[in-house]
């Protein structure tokens, strides 16, 4: 078994693939409670905000939100969970990126575009990168999140899988 190795060709993880964000650090353009922006990765997916499992950011442009993988992974699929209490459109247009450093130029993974479904799912096809963004630029705004998971192999891993 090749556990961050991607089954499904939808890029669901499988229930054997490995959630990498959960070990990462995390790194908000701003944060109301101190810590808060850990509440992301900690495995609680629930919604609604007065629960207190998800994050949100000050009003401000552009309001981000930055997850370290720790080392460079190839990501198949990030998965973002919304407010889904209310102002779900606050996520709306909300890019997805991955880089290499923090330096470094970030590839767009994809943008928000239906927040129909608090659970949103992204299909990265293997992009490279350490670094995960969430940002929300062009317009001044709060980035809530409720929980991200990542899903991906490192690029150090050598296992050859059958």
């Amino acid at each position: 078994m090749c556990v961050g190795i991607m089954a499904d060709p939808s890029c669901s993880p499988g229930p054997d693939d490995e959630n990498i964000a959960r070990n990462g650090d995390v790194y908000p353009s701003s944060e109301n409670i101190e810590g808060a922006a850990r509440k992301v990765i900690d495995g609680n997916k629930d919604t609604d905000y007065r629960s207190g499992s998800c994050f949100e950011t000050s009003y401000e442009k552009p309001a981000w939100w930055v997850l370290d993988l720790k080392e460079s992974y190839k990501i198949d699929t990030i998965i973002v969970v919304n407010r889904g209490d209310c102002c779900a459109e606050r996520l709306m247009g909300a890019e997805v990126r991955v880089a290499e450093s923090l330096l470094s130029t970030s590839t767009r993974c994809g943008t928000i575009t239906d927040v129909r479904s608090p659970q949103i799912t992204l299909c990265c096809d293997g992009m490279v990168g350490r670094y995960i963004t969430i940002i929300i630029t062009g317009r001044k705004e709060n980035l809530t999140l409720c929980e991200v998971e990542v899903y991906g192999v490192s690029v150090n891993d050598r296992t050859v899988c059958e």
